[in-house]
């Protein structure tokens, strides 16, 4: 298979899995576990960093979820709106790089809780 269809799924398994909002991190883990040491380092890092994205939006939903029921319905429900929003305009933007083969693109606000193997 190749990078860039690997790219592709890596994608789309977190667009899905957001998506549902089922199990946000279900799809992208099983994709840093298949491929995390992947003869292609960006597949790797790019697995990687979708994983970060998907721990980072889950937070967010959690902090959104927080203020809803135990502070304000109103800016919760406002939050919850922009994290919608953004979710979809990032997640457009990561999807067009993964099918031109870019596995360059940084989700802004993404906190890195797997580091990269080569910062260790």
């Amino acid at each position: 298979m190749s990078s860039r269809a690997k790219f592709i799924i890596i994608c789309l398994s977190n667009f899905i899995s957001g998506a549902a909002y089922i199990s946000l991190l279900a799809l992208p883990l099983a994709c840093w576990l298949i491929w995390r040491r992947d003869n292609d380092p960006d597949v790797a890092n790019y697995a990687r960093c979708r994983l970060n994205t998907a721990l980072s939006w889950c937070l967010y939903g959690l902090l959104a979820w927080l203020i809803t029921n135990y502070f304000s319905m109103l800016i919760g429900m406002a939050l919850w709106a922009v994290i919608a929003l953004g979710w979809i305009y990032y997640f457009a933007l990561d999807i067009m790089r993964a099918a031109q083969g870019d596995p360059s693109y940084e989700f802004p606000l993404t906190f890195d809780f797997l580091s990269h193997p080569a910062e260790k």
